[in-house]
């Protein structure tokens, strides 16, 4: 599983104390071979097949992403997966969004998420830049 993190921005929140970490008991090591077999299997048969034509779009995409999160101070993180480009940012509070319109039409899917890695709200933005192919099938985008 290849994900890289091409950007990364967090601003400091102004009037919020910081939650207290959670001590979580490790159990990676138990599990990890486990994953891994699942990972294996996931990934078999599988092809990536790049999309020319998403390629300026994907730079455009990038550009917009890091461009809202400077300008509204909105923490985010960008990774580099196998397939797709994801943008993810992050919110400690109830928020329109309609400011984020010139990112999420470049989106090819969108996800929400509550209560993840200390924040209420987690939007992610994906950005599909390969084909994938399981068993010849397309399967994504």
């Amino acid at each position: 599983m290849d994900n890289s993190i091409i950007y990364e921005k967090h601003y400091s929140k102004v009037g919020c104390s910081d939650a207290a970490d959670d001590t979580v008991e490790s159990t990676k090591d138990a599990t990890r071979l486990n994953f891994e077999q699942i990972m294996e299997k996931i990934h078999r048969d599988v092809v990536y097949v790049p999309l020319p034509e998403k390629q300026t779009a994907s730079k455009e995409f990038l550009k917009t992403a890091i461009a809202i999160s400077t300008t509204y101070e909105i923490d985010v993180k960008i990774l580099q997966h196998l397939e797709r480009i994801e943008v993810k940012y992050y919110f400690d509070y109830a928020v329109s969004v309609g400011f984020l319109k010139d990112v999420i039409m470049f989106a090819d899917d969108i996800s929400f998420f509550e209560d993840v890695e200390g924040f209420n709200l987690v939007l992610s933005l994906d950005f599909y830049t390969h084909a994938v192919y399981r068993k010849e099938r397309c399967i994504i985008p």
